[in-house]
């Protein structure tokens, strides 16, 4: 809705926000190369002053731009950069697939091979059809102007020579659909054969979650481990372990309200300690010097602290009783009540949160004592002794009545299960689908509120002079109308594009997802519809989203023609659209504004010992979900737009190329990737890519359709039945793959996987109690694998690019394979049981309070009156300490961590300090 016009001045319709910004790409009809260029420069000099930035800050903070290289476990880590400017760049381009796949994981391996694939498919059609189609498009058209795009584009040719030139579109169309599609297949077979590989290796089947299925909707009548064993049984090795989960909401909601206690309590009693010792200092006149640390507090120290005969020592004049932070009680002493300004009797905070936490503590051994006793929920974990039992277990039917003993989850992860939706029957799931299907849906319709609010900010002043009743606002200030309107608006919108796969992840926790992989996944595909359907269709289609549809649902024989018309006007909104997304993605992506500013902030922020240990030890950790669909829908623009304005493959090609390194260099050296899916993201990301391909051949049939002649008459019907033919085919292509694919890409082939899970190994018993040569020697199991390769890798093959993709794919799992077994030792390749698994969950860790160590002795004192009052919280101040500053350092991990991360933290001091200058610790 365009304010200037004399609709403005009316009240807008719902139509009218609905519609808010449609058609916006047609308005960079008749761009020249000058405006092109002058529309992408700001993104360019944000580019490269972002890259200068990185470039030179890089070696200096190692936490944010290579914290790979020291912060996990020495398996884990990536090898560190070079240092220099540039140097860093070599070891970005050639590190191997097996590398990825060893230090990174399989899905970020994945990651890096879809970004390959990208360039695979733009840099040869762009080379192909660019030089071909953009002079036909050129030399075909009338009075042309060289400066302007539009003369590149399939609607500039001339009604006298479209029967002649728009054969070469339909030949290039039918060439650019058969390489996306000889592409992908290729892909998908190079991924079944590698993800089988990587299945079958030892490193993977020595985890609980290779032989563990998650089963949900049981009858009644088989919610007991023993009945759930015997129908089990009958499948190869018979059950290791089944877990029947039980109904212990109240324990959830204690142990997450503990949490938040123990958090309160850190920063309450870090404040105390901090604010003691500098009063301690101020009062000695050595405030900011070294002295009292130096020499541990001496005498003063013994005067401060509790002694005999001394219950209090001099702590009450460190800190007065008036100064101590204090909280008012609710008038109604309930768990959930808070508290209310100015009533309640005022307490001491830290009193109050420690004797909460006691009480607490109580209620949570005793709620685990019973814990054994409550009801069953309708599902269970069940452990096989071998793999190919869990597989099998999968793909059977195990119930005569619908809905009983389904759905069945494979390869689950308890550290990676949604427990709150684990209670949730079919019945329940369905109505949850029907309302979660209903506001994702809305979500997308709705987006155009807020965009049209943003569209009104952007035209305040016209807004202001056209409706009366806001006619104060334009005796604002300038500077604060030009910040409204030039900076707030591009600034909400992008705020609100961040929310959009936090509110479909909220979506998919209320439909009932089982584990964080299945949300994830469903935020994917909810993800990249959102952004197709907002800066793909709306952009380019006047009417908006919902005249679109409307008009598609009463006349379906229209959409080509929508499309044929909308596109080509709007590819020169995509060529500016690609490369600001992708000099701006980048830039950012490499340099980390935000983590830059959060290591700022945290001076400030993080005051406990387990704030800053979470700040300096914790990976920051990118979703799937949120990375995959604004690449994959730039993807789907360039195919889109491949044929139709031939000049868009120049920039895709370009940012894939921007994208494909960034990333690579993120994935080795910065992030942490969550939900571990075995490849399942990488396949629905190269599914979605068939929308480009369709909506290509959609506006190609309409165009052809279209098309006429001098004589008025239409003159490509040729063009338009056979491309409507090759559509077809198309469509049916993507279904067969699909159903050929589906069980290969979650299962393995059973004589295959029994052949991994038995060669040079015994048979298990039924119960999975014993074992005997559970391990075949390493060499052994080398060679094994290293001969299944070779064997497989002599089968006879289709193509010789899925030949050389296959062999890339099982290249890296068998060398992760091999370096893996080479860490476990033989006795430790067995997994371990489910119930060992969920006893090893942070559902069973003891929290311990984690407070800093003091030259006065005040946290000691904590510790042993912890020590002293026998009670369930246990308080700890090693690793620890207040420096001169009276600000926290750390140098190990919390005590109440696992071995493995105080090991890890331990060595990741000792790797860093050969990587330069890093504060990390503080």
């Amino acid at each position: 809705m365009n304010l200037s016009t004399p609709r403005a001045l009316d009240a807008p319709s719902a139509n009218d926000v609905l519609s808010s910004n449609s058609g916006t790409a047609l308005e960079s009809e008749g761009l020249t190369w000058k405006a092109l260029l002058a529309g992408v420069a700001y993104a360019l000099i944000l580019h490269v002053t972002q890259t200068v930035i990185f470039l030179v800050i890089r070696p200096r903070i190692a936490r944010i731009y290579r914290p790979r290289t020291y912060l996990l476990p020495e398996d884990q880590c990536t090898s560190r950069s070079p240092e220099g400017l540039i140097a860093w760049v070599k070891p970005v381009w050639s590190t191997s697939d097996d590398t990825i796949l060893q230090k990174c994981g399989f899905d970020a391996l994945l990651f890096v091979r879809y970004l390959r694939m990208m360039l695979w498919i733009f840099l040869p059609i762009t080379l192909i059809v660019t030089p071909v189609l953009a002079p036909v498009n050129r030399l075909s058209g009338e009075h042309a102007r060289a400066s302007v795009l539009d003369v590149f584009a399939v609607s500039h040719i001339a009604p006298g020579q479209v029967a002649s030139k728009l054969w070469t579109h339909w030949a290039l169309g039918v060439v650019v659909v058969g390489w996306v599609c000889y592409v992908v297949h290729r892909e998908a077979l190079a991924f079944v054969e590698a993800r089988q590989e990587y299945a079958r290796c030892l490193h993977y089947r020595s985890q609980s979650r290779a032989t563990t299925i998650l089963v949900g909707n049981i009858p009644k009548a088989f919610l007991a481990e023993d009945k759930l064993r015997d129908m089990f049984d009958v499948f190869p090795g018979g059950v290791r372990d089944v877990y029947v989960n039980r109904s212990d909401r109240s324990l959830t909601a204690e142990l997450a309200a503990r949490e938040k206690l123990i958090t309160a309590l850190e920063t309450a009693q870090t404040k105390l300690i901090a604010a003691r010792v500098s009063n301690v200092a101020a009062a000695q006149g050595n405030k900011g010097s070294s002295s009292l640390f130096q020499c541990g507090g001496g005498a003063l120290a013994a005067i401060c602290r509790k002694g005999k005969g001394c219950k209090s020592g001099a702590w009450p004049q460190t800190v007065p009783s008036a100064n101590r932070e204090t909280v008012r009680l609710p008038l109604v002493i309930r768990p959930w009540l808070p508290s209310v300004p100015f009533f309640g009797k005022k307490v001491d905070l830290i009193h109050q949160l420690q004797e909460t936490l006691h009480a607490l503590n109580r209620q949570i051994v005793s709620a685990r004592a019973r814990s054994g006793t409550c009801a069953p929920l309708n599902n269970a974990f069940v452990q096989f002794n071998r793999q190919v039992a869990a597989h099998m277990a999968c793909q059977s039917v195990l119930h005569g009545t619908p809905h009983r003993m389904t759905p069945r989850i494979l390869e689950v992860d308890p550290t990676d299960v949604i427990w709150g939706n684990l209670a949730l029957s079919w019945r329940q799931r369905w109505i949850r689908v029907s309302i979660g299907l209903f506001v994702s849906t809305s979500l997308i319709f709705l987006y155009a509120v807020p965009v049209a609010f943003t569209s009104f900010l952007a035209n305040l002043d016209v807004l202001a002079s056209n409706v009366s009743w806001l006619s104060w606002l334009l005796h604002w200030p300038g500077s604060i109308k030009s910040i409204i309107q030039g900076v707030l608006p591009p600034a909400l919108l992008q705020v609100l594009l961040l929310l959009v796969p936090t509110a479909y992840r909220q979506v998919m926790h209320f439909q009932g997802a089982t584990t964080g992989s299945a949300r994830e996944l469903g935020v994917q595909n909810w993800h990249f519809l959102f952004l197709f359907a907002q800066t793909f269709i709306v952009v380019s289609i006047s009417g908006g989203l919902v005249g679109f549809l409307a008009n598609a649902a009463g006349d379906p024989k229209s959409v080509p023609s929508q499309l044929a018309q909308a596109l080509p006007r709007a590819a020169n909104y995509f060529m500016s659209y690609v490369l600001v997304k992708a000099l701006s993605g980048t830039a950012s992506a490499l340099l980390q504004p935000m983590a830059l500013l959060g290591q700022v902030v945290s001076r400030f922020q993080d005051v406990t010992p387990r704030q800053k240990w979470r700040r300096q030890a914790e990976l920051s950790r990118i979703e799937w979900a949120r990375i995959f669909p604004p690449l994959t829908n730039i993807a789907v623009i360039g195919i889109a737009f491949s044929v139709i304005a031939p000049l868009v493959l120049v920039f895709v090609s370009f940012a894939f190329a921007l994208y494909w390194f960034v990333h690579r260099y993120n994935v080795l050296y910065v992030y942490q990737y969550e939900h571990e899916s075995t490849g399942r993201f990488f396949v629905a990301a190269f599914n979605q890519l068939f929308t480009g391909l369709y909506v290509m051949q959609l506006c190609l049939i309409g165009h052809f359709f279209m098309a006429t002649g001098a004589d008025g008459r239409a003159a490509c019907v040729p063009h338009g039945t056979t491309m409507t033919a090759v559509l077809a085919l198309t469509v049916a292509y993507q279904m067969f793959v699909n159903r050929s694919f589906q069980s290969l890409i979650n299962f393995l082939p059973v004589f295959e996987h029994d052949q991994a899970n038995d060669d040079g190994s015994s048979q298990r018993n039924d119960r999975g109690t014993n074992y005997t040569d559970a391990c075949r020697d390493e060499s052994q199991t080398s060679f094994d694998v290293e001969q299944a390769i070779s064997s497989s890798a002599l089968a006879p093959q289709r193509h010789s690019g899925v030949r050389r993709a296959s062999s890339q794919y099982r290249s890296a799992a068998a060398t992760d394979q091999r370096s893996s077994d080479r860490g476990i030792p033989p006795t430790a390749r067995v997994e371990e049981s489910i119930s060992d698994t969920m006893r090893s969950c942070g559902y069973n860790r003891e929290p311990i309070v984690w407070i800093p160590r003091d030259p006065l002795g005040f946290s000691t004192d904590e510790v042993q009156d912890a020590t002293n009052k026998a009670s369930h919280t246990r308080v700890s101040d090693e690793g620890a300490w207040l420096d001169e500053t009276c600000e926290v350092s750390i140098e190990s991990c919390p005590p109440d961590q696992e071995a493995r991360f105080q090991s890890s933290f331990a060595s990741a001091g000792s790797r860093r300090k050969g990587g330069g200058p890093d504060h990390s610790h503080r």
